[in-house]
């Protein structure tokens, strides 16, 4: 019974995943070339049942399939036009990331906040009291230009530095 598959198939789908019930379909009886007689009578039980057309196709022999083609590229066709003019009413807002490196801020007289993902992780993931590593972050904040833009921002030797979760003092 045509209509009892295909009941049984759209619950399949439903319990599968609810949201597929709002995809769009092309309904089609295969097989036609087994019994060309018996497929046009299952679809027009299924076509009265659905109030929509069912398509008659055997893929064996390639009859009907051109046709469902072009009806299922003009579906596509016009979801996609949908999915464009649902969208319009949406404008994505792009940030592009920074291309400062990193930012300082006074927190107050004594201390200061350095952000920026490559300090941040770099210092984070040192560790702080191997013999050297203070040496090293000098170094790397040097050459990165954050030491420069702490003097700008009026940072003096023995001022803290807050960088993610660690404090140091600056020299």
């Amino acid at each position: 019974d045509p209509v009892t598959d295909f009941e049984l198939i759209e619950g399949e789908i439903k319990a599968y995943d609810a949201t597929l019930d709002n995809v769009p379909r092309v309904v089609a009886v295969t097989k036609a070339d087994l019994d060309q007689e018996q497929a046009a009578e299952s679809a027009a039980k299924l076509a009265e049942h659905l109030g929509r057309p069912v398509r008659v196709i055997s893929a064996d022999v390639f009859e009907g399939t051109e046709e469902l083609a072009a009806e299922l590229n003009k579906l596509v066709k016009e979801e996609k036009l949908k999915a464009v003019k649902e969208d319009d009413d949406e404008i994505p807002v792009l940030r592009p990331e920074s291309r400062e490196r990193f930012n300082v801020e006074r927190i107050d007289e004594t201390h200061f906040r350095i952000e920026g993902k490559r300090v941040v992780q770099f210092i984070e993931m040192l560790d702080t009291e191997m013999e050297g590593a203070y040496d090293e972050m000098m170094r790397r904040l040097d050459r990165w230009g954050v030491s420069k833009a702490l003097r700008r921002a009026g940072a003096k030797p023995g001022d803290r530095l807050v960088i993610g979760e660690t404090e140091i003092g600056w020299e």
